[in-house]
């Protein structure tokens, strides 16, 4: 199937940090705003202009979380330099580990899960492309007593070849089962970037089992080296 990718999202701004860091740094800025407030109607926050305005009181706070510098507008009273000094350091530390953390989600971002396994496979695509041959497939996924292979056929669309199948895994939520070696092969050939790079990868985990034999003459004396090579084969 084609290889997940990071679709641009306004979430960006807000995955550097958690959810209860969020509610944590709204809950501080609240009750500082709040705190604020209560000593500007209390005549403590005085300037020559006399008293701040709740407005510029709520600006000043969210500014210095956002960045800003003060604009020399607060007062110098001794009784809120503990809790401006408080807050600012709080917003000095917070600022800087939001800015450090988007800066590595954008360098290095964190690409979306692949799935590996059929259970990741059927909650990841919404169709699974197989050629015509592999109608046997198909009743087997149905008929199997797990439920993730009985989903998976379920989502198994027959016809095509194994390009139309690649094509499709291009432009909609699909996936192709075929023959490793084959699908390396033509999304190497077809689809690959100039830089060497596919757009397709495939999953570790493999649906079809196939049994492996070789015809050996009845107590033939090699018969024990052979089945001990067909089992270190089999095992890799």
């Amino acid at each position: 199937m084609a290889t997940p990718i990071i679709t641009p999202s306004w979430l960006s701004f807000y995955h550097p940090l958690s959810g209860l860091v969020w509610i944590g740094v709204l809950a501080c800025m609240l009750t500082v705003c709040f705190t604020l407030v209560k000593i500007t109607r209390r005549k403590v926050w005085q300037t020559q202009h006399g008293v701040l305005s709740t407005g510029l009181v709520v600006l000043e706070s969210v500014g210095t979380l956002l960045g800003q510098g003060l604009y020399g507008r607060l007062s110098t009273s001794q009784s809120n330099h503990i809790l401006v000094g408080t807050w600012l350091f709080f917003s000095l530390v917070v600022g800087t580990a939001y800015r450090s953390s988007l800066i590595a989600s954008l360098t290095l971002p964190r690409l979306p899960p692949r799935p590996e396994t059929v259970e990741e496979l059927v909650k990841a695509v919404d169709r699974v492309t197989v050629e015509s041959f592999g109608a046997a497939a198909r009743v087997f996924f149905v008929n199997s007593e797990s439920s993730a292979f009985r989903e998976l056929g379920n989502l198994i669309v027959m016809g095509g070849d194994l390009m139309d199948g690649l094509n499709a895994a291009l432009k909609m939520k699909s996936a192709h089962i075929g023959t490793p070696i084959n699908l390396q092969l033509l999304s190497s050939r077809y689809f690959a970037k100039l830089d060497g790079t596919s757009p397709f990868y495939l999953g570790k985990e493999h649906l079809r089992q196939a049994s492996m034999g070789w015809p050996l003459p009845h107590d033939a004396p090699y018969t024990p080296q052979i089945d001990k090579w067909l089992r270190i084969i089999s095992q890799v």
